[in-house]
């Protein structure tokens, strides 16, 4: 789709649709069933998740787990092929790898692992640093609210 930045002005518009590279500042969309695959796997994450937990229920490991192969599996399909990806891509490809860190504040790992990490650390530094116990109290108090509303699986 031609975007309306790179779009000639009306009088010498001829109303067909652009070819690839056509346009100044166009970028070359890239193509291949692999890269393909990858996008649709990342796509239908969320329902391959929400079925798994259907099935497995809420606080399953087998969901989670689940999520994490499929994420994995895409950005390793795109991480092959990365050098036909424009400057774009490749920073949303980047964007999803940071991405994967938050599957440590995800249940269940954050229920078993994370969790006693985060308040043995914050508790150090209450206890041990001037001035920071309110705050790392305060922290440690509204974490479990935080996980709840923003680490959902499918909210990356």
């Amino acid at each position: 789709m031609r975007k309306v930045n790179c779009s000639p002005s009306l009088t010498s518009r001829t109303w067909k649709p652009p070819t690839a590279g056509s346009q100044p500042n166009q970028p070359i969309e890239y193509g291949g069933k692999l890269l393909v695959s990858a996008e649709m796997l990342y796509i239908v994450k969320p329902l391959i998740h929400l079925a798994c937990m259907r099935k497995f229920g809420t606080q399953s490991w087998a969901s989670y787990l689940v999520a994490l192969a499929v994420d994995s599996a895409s950005l390793r399909m795109y991480y092959k092929n990365r050098a036909v990806l424009s400057k774009q891509q490749r920073v949303e490809l980047s964007r999803r790898c940071v991405s994967m860190l938050l599957y440590l504040m995800r249940s269940p790992f954050y229920d078993r692992y994370t969790h006693d990490k985060i308040a043995n650390v914050l508790n150090g530094i209450g206890n041990n640093v001037p001035l920071t116990g309110t705050v790392s109290r305060l922290i440690l108090s509204y974490i479990p609210h935080w996980q709840e509303t923003y680490f959902y699986m499918w909210s990356t």
